[in-house]
């Protein structure tokens, strides 16, 4: 082999080497447990294996005659100032945070938000069994809730409606669905409890007919369902209470839910 040609290889190989490194995301780049809490927020709402979903409601408060701004949540990458607060705010921003359970990546950054969070040093077993999770028969996706302003009522309405729906209230509006027309319906709802970790929806990883819900060349994965949103405070004291259905959802790419070679859903 010419020196030429020696060289041109070696040129090719540092190209490609730099391109790996370059493509590496963040979270490949370093141990979780050094992830940074912006950085495992980060993961929690706006990565591949989460999204946020936003339900504006209208603010029965409201006072001024020119509609409030904003910026949406988590539009880039740069901090996010949430709008004034108070009584000059036309709507109430509801935020359904969406992400996988059964997603490393997700049990990684729970497990790292436990131990910036912990008073005390977690028991270390059980944050490995924690992380180490596996479920081969369901996918699961947490729910959370927060808003703007932060303990607005109409969140804690919706959360009031997450923890008294029971799963067949949901499974006919509920579902995780491909591209190519693939869909699988709740199988279990647990409603939010004391681990903190919010409502959870059990979806099968199989078809009725025993095939993978998931297989290689699947590009998009989607969750959604209805909350029902009751007593709404009204406009005025004469005014009865109101109800609305919220349609949530959350899309997923499944091309970049790799993570240590396997696709994590």
């Amino acid at each position: 082999m010419s020196l030429k040609r020696t060289k041109s290889l070696q040129i090719l190989c540092l190209c490609l080497t730099v391109g790996v490194v370059l493509a590496q995301q963040w979270w490949e780049k370093k141990p979780y447990s050094e992830w940074s809490a912006k950085q495992v927020q980060r993961m929690l709402d706006r990565s591949p294996w989460s999204t946020v979903h936003t339900v504006a409601v209208l603010n029965p408060g409201y006072y001024q005659s020119s509609r409030s701004t904003g910026i949406p949540p988590f539009a880039d990458d740069s901090d996010y100032n949430p709008r004034m607060l108070g009584m000059g705010v036309q709507e109430r921003l509801n935020h359904f945070h969406l992400r996988f359970l059964t997603a490393k990546p997700i049990r990684l950054a729970l497990a790292r938000d436990m131990t910036l969070r912990a008073q005390q040093e977690p028991e270390p077993a059980a944050i490995e069994r924690f992380v180490q999770y596996t479920d081969d028969r369901f996918m699961v996706l947490l729910m959370t809730l927060s808003s703007e302003p932060p303990g607005a009522d109409s969140i804690n309405q919706y959360m009031s409606t997450l923890l008294t729906l029971t799963t067949p209230d949901l499974t006919a509006d509920t579902s995780l669905a491909t591209r190519t027309g693939k869909r699988v319906y709740l199988a279990r709802y647990e409603p939010p409890g004391p681990d903190g970790l919010g409502a959870k929806f059990y979806f099968p990883r199989k078809l009725p007919d025993g095939s993978p819900f998931v297989v290689p060349g699947d590009k998009e994965v989607r969750f959604e369902t209805q909350i029902q949103l009751f007593d709404i405070i009204p406009q005025q004291s004469w005014t009865p209470p109101q109800s609305r259905t919220d349609k949530v959802y959350g899309r997923f790419k499944l091309q970049k839910m790799i993570f240590e070679g396997k696709l994590e859903i």
